[in-house]
């Protein structure tokens, strides 16, 4: 089982808030620079999110609960910069980027 929601569409957010986990692929395209989205708690363990940006504006992307502490935060401030993170039912899991910015939080 490879839990992707293949039939969801691609979710395009611009203003910030959170990201719908109820589909696979996330375009982030913040109007103005720094603008921040959260990513809630996936809901099978195995579940993909693909985020990518679409414009050069920064955005800011928190896990809510991400595997490793370090990588809670991830800004991408370029078009084309993505990121794929895999919930492994208990937290996400980045499993690579491109040109994605980590931000260490304490």
């Amino acid at each position: 089982v490879f839990p992707i929601f293949l039939d969801g569409d691609a979710e395009t957010t611009a203003t910030t808030g959170p990201l719908p986990i109820t589909t696979s692929y996330n375009i982030v395209a913040p109007a103005t620079a720094n603008v921040a989205y959260s990513v809630a708690d996936g809901t099978i363990a195995g579940q993909m999110m693909v985020i990518i940006a679409s414009t050069a504006n920064d955005a800011i992307i928190t896990f809510t609960t991400p595997l490793n502490a370090a990588a809670k935060v991830v800004h991408l401030d370029n078009i084309g910069e993505q990121l794929l993170a895999m919930w492994n039912g208990s937290a996400w899991v980045l499993l690579s980027g491109e040109e994605a910015t980590l931000t260490t939080t304490a």
